[in-house]
């Protein structure tokens, strides 16, 4: 498969983040790894165009995911990216849909799971 889709990841564990990124790239994605809101936020403000799809843990130094979301919203030429939440919170889902986001993951998840998820809502 190739792709030239991007995917910016918004996790502050180093481990998952640089797993994440493994497993996207194996899949030809572009990835940009990011550990908090703000290096997430400085990213958009500093390239031209936005990633395909934003994949982000709900918890991360500096500002809360709602937060993030909100900076997200207020800037129109991000407010179409698509969101994957990735957690190992109890209410991943109820998360997830209050942040309007387009899929969920709840760690621990299958590979597989995690691809198919990304593909269901990157394509």
């Amino acid at each position: 498969m190739s792709s030239t889709k991007s995917i910016l990841i918004l996790e502050d564990n180093i481990d998952s983040r640089e797993l994440f990124g493994e497993i996207l790239r194996d899949e030809n994605y572009v990835v940009i790894e990011t550990e908090d809101g703000q290096d997430a936020l400085n990213y958009l403000r500093t390239h031209e165009t936005p990633p395909d799809l934003i994949l982000m843990d709900l918890t991360f130094p500096h500002m809360s995911a709602s937060q993030f979301v909100d900076e997200l919203l207020a800037e129109a030429k991000w407010q179409d990216i698509p969101l994957i939440v990735v957690s190992g919170q109890v209410d991943t889902q109820e998360q997830a849909i209050k942040l309007n986001a387009k899929g969920f993951l709840k760690k621990p998840f299958d590979i597989n799971q995690f691809v198919r998820t990304i593909r269901e809502v990157s394509f």
